[in-house]
């Protein structure tokens, strides 16, 4: 709930500014261009359609309860709201920030200790050369595209420090980890290869981009008993969790 409003209320103080800069229009940090980044928020109509009957009012009452027991509360770095990226899970390391981004507008998104989770997906080669078609563009005709791709045809070429792919080479192509996860819709951009017959075996580590909270581990670490604040803090080296006056004052 903290992690949600600072996002919101980030985003609306970032809409009133007088002036935006064609460098704020192309934002690679506040909006970063990735599209595991993006999540819908469910209406109440839509968890009581979506949601097992069973659990429905027992997960309602977890998410109202965190809404109001932690009224107007909100992330701040240095007096301004903190950018706020959460994951399911990762590889065991949460990614730092500047190392994704390029950018060292955001220190308190560090690499961090977490809960691994693996999943394991298998492709024929056919399968992936079509879902990569677009960045595959140089070798979708001749010879190489009639030959088709087998096991030796992918290469893992750089990791990040927390163990998401870096690069990786299809063919001749050299492309980002996160441009592969994309088109084949893996959970994350960690992730290794293992030949499975005709087919190619990927294996992958964690759920999402890997920055900021991972809810994996934030939900183990309040089962040990460390507070939400505690947990913030954790993950979000060097901010502080307090009662947003200016949105008070809007509301009032």
């Amino acid at each position: 709930a903290v992690l949600v409003r600072t996002q919101i209320s980030r985003a609306l103080q970032r809409s009133t500014q007088a002036e935006e800069t064609e460098n704020q229009k192309s934002d690679r940090t506040g909006n970063v261009s990735d599209v595991i980044l993006e999540i819908d928020y469910l209406s109440q109509k839509e968890m009581q359609d979506q949601w097992p009957a069973d659990e429905y009012k027992k997960r309602y009452e977890k998410y109202r309860n965190a809404i109001e027991s932690t009224e107007n509360e909100v992330l701040f770095y240095n007096d301004t709201y903190a950018w706020t990226p959460f994951h399911q899970s990762n590889t065991g390391m949460s990614r730092s920030a500047e190392e994704v981004l390029g950018s060292s507008e955001f220190p308190y998104i560090k690499d961090k200790e977490s809960e691994e989770q693996v999943g394991v997906f298998t492709f024929s080669y056919d399968q992936i050369q079509k879902k990569c078609h677009h960045f595959l563009a140089a070798e979708t005709d001749g010879e190489k595209a009639a030959a088709g791709y087998s096991f030796k045809d992918f290469e893992i070429l750089e990791h990040d420090s927390a163990g998401y792919v870096g690069k990786l080479r299809i063919g001749e192509t050299i492309c980002t980890g996160d441009q592969f996860r994309d088109a084949l819709s893996l959970p994350s951009s960690s992730f290794s290869f293992a030949e499975s017959g005709k087919k190619i075996k990927i294996i992958t580590a964690g759920n999402g981009h890997g920055m900021g909270l991972s809810c994996w581990t934030a939900n183990k670490m309040a089962k040990d008993g460390k507070t939400y604040k505690e947990i913030l803090e954790f993950f979000y080296e060097g901010t502080k969790t307090e009662k947003d006056l200016n949105f008070i004052a809007k509301n009032k």
